[in-house]
């Protein structure tokens, strides 16, 4: 019955049938394709005619599983009739008819045939049909920007040690170790407020947590240079535990750890103030003279600039 032959009729009496109440020439004249394309129109039987996978939609109608094209086209005609669309594939698995397993990241190998983003998995399946007959594997992730059909983002950075996260530990090893020490629950369920707090109570690092200046007097602990403050409380842990006093200003320059540009008279004239006008030559001539930062800019410092080579004093 589902092969189109000259003679009258077909050999499933049941099948010629229902087809000749419908169309009575299949009976009377002979068995042609508008009689094989009636046994699913009018739901006579079914002749497999659909070669493409069940659970992916496609323009033809049918798909390649004789049983679960049967079951769908029982109850949703159109699908063996006009196309196999996203309605058939739902209704293999809302009907009962087979399983379709959730397409999956396009970027990630999954079980599912195709895709989650309907254009990438076509620009792929183009070129490589297996990726949604058969599976979506690493290869099919992977070709996913090698044919430029989509792009991948990197993966998500590692939790941060000064953020609270769900997953246990944190991304810097080092401070990870030393937090967990002290605080095995960190690395034994989620990393939460607490073990934020005490990467610095233990002083493990700097979550930079203060909000104001780094070279300017505060009551409070840290300051908002996240480096800065690591730098400084690594030589004066008063500056992180209790506040940021004029010591840890100084302790900015004094440490190497950052430049205030505490003077404001020129870098090539000497004066009583520590540094000078220019914060570049304040930082060179201070790195190897910290004097010129901490007491004065005399007159060694002004020739400390041309000597260090940090500028050129006429």
């Amino acid at each position: 019955c589902c092969d189109a032959h000259a003679s009258p009729s077909c050999d499933d009496a049941g099948v010629a049938e229902c087809v000749c109440a419908e169309d009575s020439y299949c009976c009377e004249e002979s068995w042609d394709e508008q009689c094989v394309n009636e046994v699913e129109i009018f739901g006579c039987g079914v002749c497999g005619g659909g070669d493409e996978p069940c659970c992916l939609p496609h323009g033809t109608p049918g798909c390649e599983d004789d049983a679960v094209e049967a079951c769908v086209c029982a109850e949703n005609p159109y699908c063996c009739e006009e196309m196999w669309d996203e309605a058939c594939t739902a209704a293999v698995t809302e009907l009962g008819c087979g399983i379709c397993e959730e397409s999956g990241p396009c970027c990630e190998a999954h079980g599912g045939l195709g895709c989650a983003d309907a254009e990438i998995e076509a620009c792929v399946c183009d070129v490589a049909p297996g990726c949604c007959e058969e599976g979506w594997d690493e290869i099919c992730a992977g070709l996913v920007e090698f044919l430029e059909c989509g792009i991948c983002e990197p993966p998500p950075p590692p939790d941060e040690c000064c953020a609270a996260h769900d997953a246990p530990g944190c991304a810097e090893p080092d401070v990870e170790a030393c937090v967990c020490a002290g605080a095995p629950e960190c690395c034994e369920g989620p990393w939460t407020d607490a073990c934020v707090e005490a990467v610095e109570l233990l002083g493990c690092g700097s979550c930079g947590g203060g909000g104001d200046a780094c070279c300017e007097v505060h009551p409070d602990p840290m300051c908002e240079d996240a480096e800065v403050t690591a730098c400084v409380c690594a030589e004066d842990s008063f500056c992180c535990e209790t506040e940021w006093d004029q010591a840890c200003v100084d302790g900015v320059e004094l440490y190497g750890c950052g430049v205030c540009g505490g003077g404001g008279d020129s870098c090539c004239e000497a004066h009583a103030l520590p540094g000078c006008a220019d914060d570049a030559v304040e930082a060179c001539v201070c790195a190897q003279d910290e004097f010129c930062c901490n007491q004065g800019w005399d007159d060694l410092c002004v020739q400390e600039v041309t000597m260090f080579g940090c500028g050129v004093c006429e």
